[in-house]
Order: C-alpha cells, then structure tokens, then sequence
C-alpha cells in the first residue's frame, strides 16, 4: 500500500500475559507467541489498517501497520498514518490502543487483523473506505492504556487523577457501540483543554471568593430583615400602649364603658392600620387618616355615657346600686354585655326607666 505521509516507529499495541479479549476470553501470550505474530505479518498478504474503536468492518482506515516486532515482552508496529491523524494522537485524544487479531488465518495462526485507538472522536481527516475482508475469521480485541506500563521490576505505575478521569471518559466511550456505515466527519476534532496548576489555583480561589461573597450577603440580607422585624415589633408594641393609654382615659371620662374595653376594644383599635401609608379619606373633603386613628377620634367626640357622681338619680337607687353597675356584675359572671342588661332591667325596671 502507498504512505499515508508520516511514520510513527515503535508503537507498542500488545504485551505478554494473560488478557482479556473483547469476547471475555482469558488468552495468555508469551515471548515466543509475540515473536510467531511479527513473523507471521506480511503487509504484502494483508496489511492490517489503524482505525478508530472496533469497527465490525475493520475500517475506515486513518493509516496503514507497515512492520511488527517483537522486543521485551511487547508487541510493537510501525504506523503509516495520516498527519490530521498523528496531530491528534500527539495532542492526547487516544489514551488507548487495542490490537485486534485473527485467531488463525488461512493457516498462519494468530495473524494482526487491526490496530484500534481509543477514547475520542475521529479526527477531521476523509477516512478511506470500509475494507472488507469477507474471509470470516474469528478475532480477538485486546486493549492497552498508553502509559508505558509496569516498571521492570513489576510494580504497577500510579497514575494520577488526571488520567484516572481521562480513564473513565474514554471507558464511557468505548462503551458506544460501532455504527456499520462510515465515520462521516462535520467537524475537526477539537484539542482537549489544557489547565496548568496555576489555572487550576486560580478557579478555586475565584470560586472560593465567590461563596463567601454569597454567604456575606446572605447573613447581611438576614441581618436587616431581623432588625427589621425587631423595629416593626417594638413600633406595633408602643403603638398598643398608645391607643390603651387613650382609651383608659375614655373610660375615666365615661365616654367608652368598661364592658366595651372587656370586649376587646383597645385590642380592635390597636390591630387597625394606624401607619403614615395607610391614611385614607373616610367623607368627601374630609382630611385623610389612618383607620385605628379614625376610630379613636369617634370614641373621643362621643358625650359622656355613664354618669360617675355619686347623686343619686334615676340609675342610681338608695343603695349605691348603679345601673351600669348591675350590669357588671352579670358580666362578671360570664354573661355578654347584651345579656347583662336584659337581666338586669329584668332584675331592676326601675333602673332603666326614664
């Protein structure tokens, strides 16, 4: 097959041990399994593409495995490919590669089928058409991160959360099942962000500011509806002593009766709107005023309702008995004002004739 353009030596697409395969079969490589892969490939017999995940067609193809060897316990390739395709592979957008093999072909035993990269979208680059290799052979997929592996000494390298969030990503796409038809590329595939630590400081401390930005204006806005409240409660409380204080002297002057203030007049006037906003005009070219104010200057105009001498007169027998007193004292018992007087002209005739 013709170069693509660019080469990339060494690219190491499998490994000695035990692995799993796509199917969920356990295969196990040694050395001398390796060796008989780089022996049996012949690009000129058939030459295995690099794709994009595991397509079922083995296309399309982004570049072309020109060579195989076998060194320390890995399988490496040399890559023909695209220079859209190696500028995307260099940016970090393929993390993974998997190196899918044909369990026997025509006889030559394990033979490359395909080298698959992982974990992000095709590049923008027109892909060659689908191959279709008809032969029918089974095929295995195995899949390798592109970190360099173990150390010789067999200790597993740590990876840093980074890679471990990159990890995830790329397992969340390679969960996406292959479409049969084409790639068909809109777009060119866009370089993945980059944050240095400084950006990553810079975020947090911006992010940090914020919040206890938020929580200052919170705790101040909660602050100013406290004293608020506080102010409204102390403003409602003095208003209350200020109408009972006018209407305790209504009663001494005998314009509202006692048996009114029991039935919950100072309490009446006090819940009335009594503020500057409040005011309205009760007549036609009459001067504007509050409702509680209103009522407790027509309880100011009344005359006098209840004599509180001490001659004696038609309310008043020899005794000392009043008629409002009378009254009383069927209140005092629990009747309602209106009830205490029945009973008592019931009880003293005299008292409430004129």
């Amino acid at each position: 097959m013709p170069d693509f353009g660019e080469r990339i030596e060494d690219v190491e697409i499998l490994r000695t041990g035990t692995h799993t395969a796509s199917s969920g079969d356990r295969v196990t490589f040694t050395d001398d399994d390796l060796e008989a892969i780089a022996r049996a490939y012949d690009p000129q017999y058939s030459e295995a593409p690099v794709v994009i995940g595991h397509p079922a067609e083995n296309g399309p193809a982004y570049g072309w495995v020109k060579a195989l060897k076998a060194v320390g316990g890995r399988l490496l390739a040399t890559l023909d490919l695209v220079p859209e395709f190696v500028d995307a592979v260099r940016q970090g957008l393929y993390k993974k590669r998997s190196a899918s093999l044909y369990n026997d072909l025509d006889g030559r035993g394990r033979y490359l089928r395909h080298v698959g990269f992982l974990g992000a979208m095709p590049p923008a680059v027109k892909a060659l058409a689908d191959i279709r290799m008809g032969d029918g052979a089974e095929a295995h997929s195995f899949e390798f991160s592109a970190d360099p592996g173990p150390d010789p000494d067999g200790k597993e390298q740590v990876m840093s959360w980074k890679e471990k969030v990159k990890s995830l990503f790329t397992a969340a796409v390679d969960e996406i099942p292959e479409a049969g038809a084409p790639i068909v590329i809109a777009q060119p595939a866009q370089p993945a962000a980059q944050f240095s630590e400084a950006d990553v400081q810079a975020r947090e401390q911006a992010a940090a500011e914020a919040a206890a930005k938020k929580a200052r204006e919170e705790a101040q806005a909660e602050f100013a509806e406290r004293m608020r409240n506080l102010q409204e409660a102390e403003a409602a409380k003095a208003h209350a002593a200020t109408v009972k204080s006018r209407i305790d002297a209504l009663v001494a002057q005998g314009k509202v009766l006692p048996a009114w203030v029991a039935s919950g007049l100072v309490e009446f006037a006090a819940a009335l709107p009594w503020l500057e906003a409040d005011q309205v005009a009760f007549a036609e070219g009459t001067a504007k005023t509050t409702p509680g104010e209103w009522v407790l200057g027509f309880l100011e105009a009344l005359p006098p309702s209840v004599h509180l001498g001490e001659a004696a007169g038609r309310d008043k027998d020899v005794t000392g008995l009043d008629r409002e007193g009378l009254i009383q004292s069927f209140v005092e018992k629990g009747r309602t004002y209106q009830e205490s007087v029945l009973l008592a002209a019931r009880a003293r005739p005299d008292l409430f004739q004129y």
